[in-house]
């Protein structure tokens, strides 16, 4: 079984990272954890096709059937993620 270990971008419709280009159309497994348990959880997700970014070209994952509780659980965690940034950081 074959992964990447990326740090990206994760929002409420999928992640996003600098790197190694996949496939578009390929349907991937994504693994992460969310704080404070750092549970790993699986969702499948559907490549994008690359964006350009400042680094190089962004792999785009777009999630699939994302289960309720954990859509919730992303969402707490980018709120509080925006809750720590100082303002203006936007």
């Amino acid at each position: 079984e074959a992964f990447l270990d990326r740090a990206g971008d994760l929002s409420l419709g999928g992640v996003g990272w600098v790197g190694e280009a996949l496939d578009p159309g390929q349907t991937v497994e994504v693994r992460f954890a969310l704080p404070p348990s750092l549970e790993e959880v699986q969702v499948r997700g559907e490549v994008l096709p690359p964006k350009a970014g400042m680094s190089g070209p962004v792999v785009r994952v777009r999630f699939l059937e994302l289960p309720v509780e954990l859509e919730l659980a992303i969402a707490r965690h980018l709120d509080d993620q925006t809750k720590d940034e100082p303002r203006g950081a936007r």
